[in-house]
Formats: structure tokens, sequence, C-alpha cells
């Protein structure tokens, strides 16, 4: 009878266990949420700051050195903070991590936001002067403070407005559907040149362009001319200009 018992029971439970499939609703919800935190976690925050660490404190007034050693420091901060994060996730637990999180990207963002904006709104787009510059489908740009007034005096108004003063330049071109940027140069560099060529740029084989963009044609961005989309002149902030 016990024998008999521990199978019917044995039995119902792996019926249960068959019915509770992966695909309920109690199961799919949370996952597509956790995901969606996640992504979003990973698209905002800290994680976009690292990507472009170097980048934004070179437009910011530091030197390549200064901007390379930042990316450093920041880097050990995350770190540190992370550890920080463990511990207090045992003790405040994930919920209250969350919403502190979430309220400190907010923050931050519209904040690093306004500091964007207040620098990139007198940014000045040079694309024609440099498509000019283009030779052999090559661009070789020594970006000093003299090509610099020179590019922005073709500019216009806008472009003579922020001349006569350290800035920065990158530059957004393409061969056929692959497309790229430069790093940011200042021009009051040691060596601020901007090479752009076909060689080393454009995938080899499919395999690397499919991964590249798998909706690009390869053969045709063999032979495609360079095409200039931007060139952007930054005004680096006077509070920062030196370094």
């Amino acid at each position: 009878m016990e024998e008999t018992i521990a199978a019917e029971t044995a039995d119902n439970t792996t019926k249960r266990q068959v019915k509770e499939s992966l695909l309920h609703r109690k199961y799919v919800v949370p996952f597509i949420l956790a995901c969606v935190i996640l992504a979003c976690t990973q698209l905002t925050g800290i994680n976009s700051i690292i990507g472009y660490n170097a980048t934004i404190l070179i437009q910011a007034g530091l030197g390549d050195k200064a901007a390379h050693l930042g990316y450093v420091v920041l880097t050990l901060v995350n770190f540190a903070m992370t550890m920080v994060a463990v511990v207090l996730v045992d003790r405040k637990g994930r919920k209250f991590l969350l919403s502190v999180g979430s309220a400190g990207i907010i923050v931050f963002l519209l904040g690093v936001a306004a500091l964007f904006y207040q620098t990139e709104s007198r940014r000045v787009d040079c694309r024609e002067a440099v498509q000019n510059m283009v030779v052999d489908q090559k661009l070789s740009v020594a970006f000093n403070s003299q090509q610099a007034d020179k590019l922005l005096a073709s500019a216009g108004e806008a472009g003579k407005a922020i001349g006569g003063r350290p800035s920065t330049m990158i530059v957004v071109y393409s061969y056929g559907d692959f497309r790229a940027a430069t790093t940011a140069v200042r021009s009051d560099d040691i060596k601020p040149n901007i090479e752009v060529a076909r060689a080393g740029f454009v995938p080899e084989n499919k395999v690397v362009a499919f991964f590249a963009n798998p909706f690009a044609d390869l053969e045709a961005a063999k032979t495609a001319p360079l095409k200039i989309e931007n060139a952007l002149i930054t005004p680096v902030p006077r509070w920062r200009t030196a370094g």
C-alpha cells in the first residue's frame, strides 16, 4: 500500500510539473521585464559614459594623455562602486538599489545632457570643406589651429563665432554602406592628425562584413567613393582649455 501511494504521489507530482510550462504567463512576464530592465541599464547610465569616456574628456578640454588617464580613473571608481553595491545588495535588497540607481541615472543623465547641449549647440559642421580635401578617396587632415580657423571660416558666421580658440574635430564618413567616425582630436594637441582610408576599414570578406553591417553591399563598398557625412568642429569649453 505504501509503495502504491508513493507511486501515485510521484505520478501526480510529475503531472503537475509537466503542466507548469515555462511559457506560462507568470514566468514569461517577469522574464520580459527583467530583459527590458537589463537592456535599459546597458543603454544608459555609466555604460554609455565609459564607452565614450576618452572622447568626452577630450571635448571637455583635457589633452589626449589626461583624457586616457581619466578613463583609467573612472574605470577604477566604477569597480569600487560595484563592490559597494555588492555589499549593499545583501543589506538593503535589490529593490532598494534598483530604485536608488534608477533615480541616480535619471538625475545625472539629465545633468550630462545639459552640459553636452551647452557646448554642442555651438558645434559647426564643415562637411563640404572637408569633402573637398579628399584626394584619391583618402582623407588626411592636420587639424591644427590654422586649419581649424580655415575650416570654420568656410562655415560662415557660425564658424567664425568659435574661431581663434581650441576646438575638437570628429569626421563621420562612409564607403558605400559601411559607416564610421574618427576619434576626436584637438587643435592644440601635438599631432592632431585625422586619417581616413579604405584599406583597413572596408571588411576583407563577407563574414566580417556581415558582422559590421549585415545589409551592406561589400563589393560596392570596395569601389565606392569616400563620402564625408559630417565634419563636426566643437569649441573646447573655456573653463577647461588647459592641458
